[in-house]
């Protein structure tokens, strides 16, 4: 009888195919022959990419996204090759790789995004089984900076990474739970799940964790908004501030869509994409709800809550009609920041209650001769029956131009309120219900026709469209009664594209008209375009001293700044990074050796360079307690850049010496560093704190 080993072996043979041709069979690669492949695929990329033949830089990118993780060598390539112009193939299949490289390509491209504005990480989904793991362990041990971009990525992967962060939010403690609040406000989309797990921490005894709590619910809106206005009287003044930062924000692109729809050619022309519905909702829960809180709020002890309180109130405009009284009497607020933002608000909230003719009568003496009763009448008249303002049909372009048509309607405005302003007030202050709404009409068209010019205007400032110089005249002769106008296609969503050119032409107008310009400017910081952010900061650099008011604000556009990924690249800008990647580190002696006997150096040579030195020059002595605050800030990003504003401020901050070597040891290497530059630039020579703060310089 066969043996049965033997009889197992003979069918294994059987059924067994033999090797083709005989050979033996294929095994998989070793570990060395693998890592030997993804180098010479890694060669072979670079090489196709810089000779820039594109079918061959596809062909084997191909190649190496198979290698998966294993195509690590390659990384600084694709990285290369997301900057690819030749063919938008490359560039795209650049971003696959990525992902399937994983969490190898993270930090390059948190470092890419933080010092060169270049944001492919907002895209970034890394395919590694354990990525939701490790990035959350990254965020314990990342700076600030880094941790917002951390945060985005995790966003990225969905639902695994949020209910891990809701797990953290509910389970952990210590720094791990205030990572967590962090990583929420970035993940604002799944915000409004958070609300219960956000507003427990608000009672919590860590007061990082009560503000990064408050900050994510603030992203977290509308489902938040009744936790906000509540948080409006929480005994934390930062909890304070960042509920009212966060309402007023909140309401910031609703405000502009709101009164003029046609934002489409603009979001289209900037790629900018939004939730109209979201953002309608939260300017309704707002304005329903929150008014009597933020009406109470212009009288808090702090100075900053009472500057959003009334940020916020303009911004709602005619839906805060009841904060009128409230806003009167912060007229006198003991802050110039905060008397600025209340009558600002009050001429959005209700015309009747500051002087319109005084806007609008641009100057025009009381003793000037009055029109006839017949001429008052003919310009109502043509405000009602004249034809509008329109375009002709340009060149072969197929751009349009505005014709030049004596605007009638416009001047008939103007007419009548140099004429019948004062008039017209002292009608709406009538016993007389009946005065009251006809004054009220009549107000209203000639606020309505000032802002059809304003568009007329702006369209005229386009160097396609018209004159510059006709177009700059008038709206400067106009005045600050355009300032709102303004707003609305200055800060965020202009009616039309506006290109670099038109910025500087905006900001040039808002730095004539005094305070109520310069709080705008002082908002211009945080737009998201590269065209707002520097003009704003050449103008205020431009008003000096002036702009001391408004410290308190610039300090809160460095903190809403830090977590909103709305604005990829802001914290390069500020931290002084040109787009060549150049640092701030050399700012000094940037300044001193610029050239030129201008009061700061060339100011637009250096607006990549120093702006935060230049800014913080230019607001003086008067900013020096603000930023002295500002050193003790939760964000990170501010204490390091209230530090170097100390810098700048030179021999008025050397009183605060101890407060910057006391940060000397910041668990923040931004801040650590910022402080000793510093401390080199200010402190004796031969002192202990300039010699450590030297030593950790020197030590990168």
């Amino acid at each position: 009888m066969p043996n049965p080993s033997s009889l197992f072996l003979v069918l294994v043979s059987l059924f067994t195919p033999p090797s083709q041709d005989g050979a033996a069979e294929t095994q998989s690669p070793t570990p060395a022959a693998a890592q030997a492949d993804a180098q010479q695929l890694a060669h072979d990329y670079a090489a196709a990419l810089a000779a820039k033949r594109s079918t061959a830089v596809l062909e084997v990118g191909a190649r190496l996204k198979e290698l998966g993780p294993g195509a690590a060598p390659a990384l600084d390539t694709v990285l290369a090759a997301l900057d690819y112009g030749p063919k938008v193939e490359v560039r795209q299949q650049a971003r696959e790789l990525l992902d399937s490289i994983g969490l190898a390509a993270l930090m390059p491209l948190v470092r890419r995004a933080i010092d060169s504005g270049r944001t492919e990480i907002e895209g970034f989904a890394p395919a590694d089984a354990d990525a939701v793991e490790r990035l959350f362990a990254q965020l314990e041990i990342a700076d600030e900076l880094e941790r917002k971009w951390i945060a985005i990525v995790l966003d990225n992967l969905g639902e695994p990474a949020f209910e891990e962060l809701r797990r953290r939010l509910r389970e952990t403690g210590g720094v791990e739970q205030v990572r967590a609040a962090q990583a929420a406000a970035a993940m604002a989309w799944r915000g409004g799940a958070l609300v219960e797990e956000l507003t427990a921490h608000l009672k919590s005894t860590s007061a990082p964790l009560r503000y990064w709590a408050c900050f994510a619910l603030g992203r977290a809106q509308p489902q938040s908004t009744p936790v906000l206005l509540d948080a409006l009287k929480h005994d934390d003044a930062r909890v304070r501030i960042a509920a009212c930062e966060a309402l007023s924000h909140a309401i910031d692109a609703v405000r502009s869509s709101s009164r003029h729809p046609d934002v489409a050619p603009y979001e289209a022309w900037h790629g900018v994409t939004r939730d109209m519905n979201s953002e309608a909702k939260r300017f309704r829960a707002i304005a329903d709800h929150g008014v009597p809180q933020l009406a109470a709020a212009l009288g808090d002890s702090e100075p900053l809550v009472r500057m959003f309180a009334a940020v916020t109130l303009e911004k709602l405009g005619a839906r805060a009609r009841e904060a009128r009284e409230a806003l009167v009497r912060a007229y006198s607020d003991s802050q110039p920041s905060v008397r600025v933002w209340a009558q600002l608000a009050l001429r959005r909230v209700d015309a009747s209650y500051y002087d319109l003719a005084e806007a609008l009568t641009l100057g025009a003496p009381e003793s000037a001769p009055q029109p006839s009763a017949e001429q008052i009448a003919q310009w109502w008249t043509e405000i009602d029956n004249a034809p509008e303002w329109d375009a002709d049909e340009g060149e072969d372009d197929g751009t349009e131009r505005w014709n030049e048509k004596p605007d009638v309607r416009w001047n008939a405005a103007l007419g009548l309120a140099r004429c019948c302003g004062r008039e017209l007030l002292a009608k709406l202050a009538s016993d007389k219900p009946e005065d009251v709404e006809a004054a009220k009409s009549r107000l209203e068209s000639i606020e309505r026709e000032s802002w059809r010019h304003v568009i007329k205007l702006l369209g005229l400032i386009q160097g396609a469209l018209g004159s510059h110089d006709r177009a700059q005249a008038e709206l400067r002769a106009i005045g600050p009664a355009l300032v709102g106008e303004l707003r609305q296609d200055y800060l965020r969503y202009p009616r039309f594209p506006i290109g670099d050119g038109s910025y500087e032409q905006l900001t040039a107008l808002l730095g004539d008209w005094g305070p109520a310009g310069l709080a705008t400017l002082v908002y211009g910081l945080e737009h998201w375009s590269y065209f707002g952010r520097p003009t704003a900061a050449d103008e205020l650099i431009g008003a000096g001293a002036a702009v001391a008011d408004f410290a308190p604000a610039i300090l809160s556009v460095w903190r809403i700044a830090s977590d909103s990924p709305r604005a990829p690249g802001l914290e390069a800008w500020w931290d002084g990074r040109d787009r060549g990647g150049a640092a701030l580190g050399d700012m000094w002696e940037i300044s001193e050796s610029g050239g030129g006997e201008s009061k700061w150096g060339d100011i637009h040579g250096l607006r990549e360079r120093d702006n935060v030195a230049l800014l913080a020059r230019a607001l003086g002595a008067a900013a020096v307690p603000h930023f002295v605050n500002g050193l003790s800030d939760e964000h990170s990003v501010v204490r390091a850049r209230s530090a170097t504003s100390l810098m700048a401020l030179g021999d008025d901050a050397k009183p605060h010496l101890a407060k910057l070597a006391a940060l000397l040891a910041d668990n923040e290497q931004l801040v650590r560093r910022s402080a000793a530059r510093a401390l080199v630039t200010l402190a004796p020579a031969d002192s202990a704190d300039a010699a450590l703060a030297r030593k950790l310089l020197e030590s990168r």
